[in-house]
């Protein structure tokens, strides 16, 4: 069984994310939803959609996640307005302390709260 909070990577266990979203994608002209009310033109960059699951699994895991995204990736857990609770954003170029800060503090609580011992193995 699972500890509660980790999830099994490889064969380490995994307490903290760091995503870093790099621009994968870029759509010079398209359309969003086409055929439905929500239908409009746009001009998007994207980053992996995998980075998306990751980071979902992690905080549903309980798991602190800093999202650090370039210049232009702003979908999913890289928009601004999804930066909340034990998911923090900050841009990679320019990396805002006090949010590294905040996450860092997550952080160490919740490994202090999480002991690892060699039963856990």
């Amino acid at each position: 069984m699972l500890p509660a909070g980790r999830v099994l990577a490889g064969s380490f266990w995994l307490t903290v994310l760091v995503v870093l979203g790099f621009r994968q994608l870029f759509v010079s002209s398209g359309t969003w939803r086409r055929g439905t009310e929500e239908e409009t033109d746009i001009v998007a960059t994207w980053t992996s959609s995998w980075l998306q699951v990751e980071t979902g699994m992690a905080l549903a895991a309980g798991i602190p996640v800093l999202v650090a995204s370039e210049s232009g990736v702003c979908e999913g857990v890289f928009a601004r307005d999804t930066w909340t609770g034990r998911l923090r954003g900050t841009a990679a170029e320019a990396p805002d302390a006090g949010v590294v800060d905040a996450w860092a503090r997550a952080v160490a609580t919740q490994s202090a709260s999480h002991v690892c011992t060699s039963s856990d193995n």
